[in-house]
């Protein structure tokens, strides 16, 4: 802090902070961006498919957002375990952690599929033909909620071992094939 302030950076450090965070900040802005795109392909479909989706993938938001938050502490305890070399420690954190977010997607899974037309009728109440579309789009949604959360969970583990580029060049590609699978898929 006190060097930022004097103007004094260890370069060093500096490109290494980079060489770190890039990747992870490259895969953010693709999710994003394919995202939007695939936004743009639903509502061309009109408002119902449209609130269908919006719903669908804030109830789905649920699960990734509690799941990287627990990736943050793997991040941390992979990292602690890893610079301490604590070997054995490290392979029961990344096991402990993984059947964590392994439980978290199983609930979500569970959840999204055995009350989807439920759930849909709570946030779009009195519409059939979107609490229908919905309970279909959940069925997809809930199938991928498990192996969602054990990817999130190992991209900790990854981020914790400083391999960032890792999870992030999988991701991206990925999200990418998204956006060709919609295409065909319309």
């Amino acid at each position: 802090y006190h060097a930022l302030i004097k103007g004094k950076v260890n370069k060093e450090s500096f490109f290494s902070i980079i060489k770190m965070g890039a990747p992870t900040g490259l895969q953010v802005a693709f999710m994003a961006s394919i995202s939007l795109l695939l936004n743009k392909f639903v509502a061309s479909y009109g408002k119902t498919p449209m609130a269908v989706y919006t719903v669908g993938t804030n109830m789905e938001s649920i699960t990734w957002m509690t799941t990287e938050g627990f990736q943050n502490g793997i991040v941390a305890f992979v990292g602690q375990n890893y610079g301490a070399r604590k070997i054995c420690r490290l392979k029961e954190v990344i096991r402990k952690s993984m059947k964590v977010v392994g439980a978290i997607g199983l609930l979500a899974t569970i959840i999204l599929i055995g009350f989807r037309h439920e759930l849909f009728k709570i946030f779009l109440p009195g519409n059939a033909e979107a609490i229908e579309i919905g309970a279909v789009f959940l069925l997809i949604l809930g199938s991928s909620q498990l192996f969602m959360s054990l990817e999130i969970g190992a991209s900790g583990v990854f981020h914790g071992l400083g391999l960032t580029q890792v999870p992030s060049k999988i991701s991206i590609v990925f999200n990418l094939i998204r956006i060709p699978l919609a295409i065909i898929l319309m």
